[in-house]
């Protein structure tokens, strides 16, 4: 398939046994361009204008998002190993009298909030390739306390 797109911007797609059906005036967007970064192209002049710093800003979001959903993963699967159905409801026993499930839900509130702390920190920066990495540069689980 190839993709055109027109003065007002808006992206068309035809097969390459359409050729014959594409109007005169679409201009073809190059392969190199992925089908992710099309709405950062634009026509000025009859040439494809690729804003690239949107794009870059628009990618570091959802790669943000992508690295936080893997944190609230780990989160939920350590609370998980513990016996709970997620980090909420194992940091909702804090004020539990059952010294167990209290001893469990104040160890991983301290994590949690180590966890998130050292996240943000590292959004700062340069992010790491993939969600795996950045989880790899975030404070070990904490050991199950035994009351």
């Amino acid at each position: 398939m190839k993709h055109y797109i027109d003065s007002d911007n808006a992206l068309y797609g035809f097969d390459d046994d359409q050729a014959d059906l594409v109007p005169k005036d679409l201009i073809l967007i190059p392969d190199t361009y992925a089908t992710d970064q099309f709405q950062y192209l634009s026509v000025k002049d009859k040439k494809i204008v690729f804003d690239s710093k949107s794009y870059a800003e628009e990618k570091a979001k959802y790669q943000i998002a992508e690295y936080e959903m893997a944190v609230l993963n780990l989160l939920n699967s350590v609370a998980l190993s513990w016996g709970y159905d997620s980090i909420v409801s194992a940091v909702s026993y804090f004020f539990s009298t059952n010294l167990q499930y209290k001893a469990d839900a104040e160890a991983l509130i301290a994590w949690r909030d180590s966890i998130w702390a050292e996240a943000y920190t590292i959004e700062q920066g340069t992010l790491p390739d993939t969600a795996e990495a950045f989880v790899a540069m975030l404070p070990a689980a904490p050991t199950k306390p035994t009351v």
